[in-house]
């Protein structure tokens, strides 16, 4: 059987409940008796019935306050909860569409370049060194055909580095704008060829350069540059950047050109990897 539990709300009401049914037993008393004993009767009712009256309704309004409240309350917390729900179903189909992009992207990669062979992965961590711009990946050899030498590229295919050294569940890459790193290019539509090369201030913006020009060199602002395959280290057709400016040389002989990376450098993200390809 269910035990009838008394709170102080409750407990309140009903003694407030009773001293009305007193006050009234008392005035009707009072209205039936006569002589000085029903005359006191009379008074003393009468001088309770407001004060009692004025209880009454204040804690009528407390307990309207009380129970409006609690309504309240429960209704907040439904719709936290629905909030919830909708912020976890929009994460999920944020996800989703991510997930989706990419194996678009890769999918692209692959009808590009048939004969490469791809793994995936994620960088993990960047080097915070100024001498140095280097990062992780999160494969090794553990479960990947990865190998030193390897071009690590975004998931549109630009190029972000080549594998330094592999580990058994990670791999060090060396960037594009590491002061170690160079490669055969082609620039522009005339694929004019040159060799793109780290260098130590550039590499402070997160930039590279292209040395070494003459200055008839037909090179242009907006140029894309991207690797030749020369002498087999990297595949042909890995977007690195743009050529941002021709520059003249401070010592007045031959140009060079500031190359902006199209890959976003620094930042933790999906990559792919070229484990192998048709030389």
């Amino acid at each position: 059987m269910k035990r009838f539990k008394l709170t102080k709300k409750k407990i309140t009401v009903i003694a407030v409940a009773v001293l009305l049914a007193i006050i009234s037993a008392v005035s009707i008393g009072a209205g039936k008796g006569g002589g000085p004993v029903g005359g006191f009767l009379s008074d003393v009712s009468t001088l309770w019935k407001r004060p009692i009256a004025s209880i009454a309704r204040f804690v009528e309004s407390v307990y309207g306050y009380t129970f409006e409240y609690e309504t309240l309350q429960r209704e907040k917390q439904e719709l936290e909860a629905q909030l919830r729900q909708y912020e976890q179903e929009s994460l999920n189909y944020t996800d989703i569409m991510y997930e989706n992009e990419q194996f678009r992207n890769l999918l692209d990669l692959k009808q590009r370049h048939a004969d490469f062979h791809w793994d995936t992965g994620r960088i993990l961590t960047w080097s915070a060194s100024s001498w140095s711009k280097t990062f992780t990946v999160s494969r090794g050899t553990q479960y990947s055909d990865i190998a030193q030498g390897n071009a690590i590229v975004s998931t549109t295919g630009d190029l972000v580095g080549i594998v330094d050294s592999v580990n058994t569940t990670t791999s060090s890459c060396t960037s594009i704008i590491d002061t170690t790193f160079s490669a055969g290019v082609y620039v522009g539509d005339q694929k004019i060829a040159a060799l793109v090369q780290g260098n130590f201030d550039l590499a402070q913006q997160g930039k590279l350069m292209i040395p070494y020009l003459e200055e008839a060199t037909p090179i242009r602002n907006g140029d894309v540059v991207m690797t030749s395959g020369a002498a087999g280290v990297l595949p042909e057709g890995l977007v690195i950047g743009y050529v941002e400016a021709v520059v003249a040389n401070k010592s007045g002989l031959g140009m060079y050109a500031i190359v902006t990376p199209k890959a976003m450098l620094g930042n933790a993200m999906d990559i792919n990897i070229i484990t192998d390809y048709q030389k």
